[in-house]
């Protein structure tokens, strides 16, 4: 996990602001883990891109609303800052949500002992019943890979292509992205039962 330094550098996404802001709430989906525990799932908060704009506090306000007290973000730090939202981990710092760091790559090959690390942060999260978000850029792709594992993970005897549909039916058709998320999914078992314990 990459270590946060709460500190603000540069004006929010906010004050860069001009034209029209989607001021609909931002839409989490909950992913069901067990009786008791769920895992939100979202985009990015406070995005801008030539498809949307969106008030980065408001969407942090909006988590903070629904009880959130851990958030868990996949985007790298370029990806911040190319949708404006480099002060993000700040201003969740700010409304008293702890901050995951967890970086992965959009395209390409998942890394498999950060998954295994991404997935080991969430249980911890989910069996001390904190209120917990995931999130990437679209809320698809990785955030789709990562709540598929966390599945896997909780649910001994449940089938990868079951998680898949799982997060389908919870996100959308385009949950799962690439062929290698849907692949690193199916083989996610495997690859952890052949593991070395260190890695585990």
């Amino acid at each position: 996990m990459v270590k946060f330094r709460a500190t603000a550098d540069c004006d929010t996404s906010d004050d860069e602001l001009d034209g029209i802001v989607d001021q609909a709430p931002l839409k989490v989906d909950w992913l069901r883990i067990c009786d008791i525990s769920e895992v939100g799932i979202c985009s990015l908060p406070g995005c801008i891109s030539a498809d949307q704009r969106r008030s980065l506090r408001g969407d942090v306000d909006s988590i903070r609303s629904l009880g959130v007290q851990d958030v868990f973000v996949l985007c790298t730090s370029a990806e911040l800052r190319r949708f404006r939202v480099r002060n993000l981990l700040w201003e969740y710092d700010s409304a008293g949500v702890e901050v995951h760091h967890w970086p992965l790559e959009a395209d390409g090959e998942p890394d498999f002992e950060r998954c295994v690390e991404i997935v080991a942060d969430l249980i911890r999260c989910v069996h001390a019943g904190r209120r917990t978000l995931l999130h990437c850029l679209g809320g698809l792709g990785r955030s789709c890979l990562v709540g598929a594992l966390l599945l896997l993970t909780h649910h001994d005897g449940l089938a990868p292509a079951a998680a898949i549909d799982t997060l389908r039916e919870l996100r959308g058709p385009g949950a799962v992205q690439t062929v290698r998320q849907y692949n690193f999914i199916t083989e996610y078992r495997q690859r952890l039962q052949s593991a070395s314990p260190a890695t585990v």
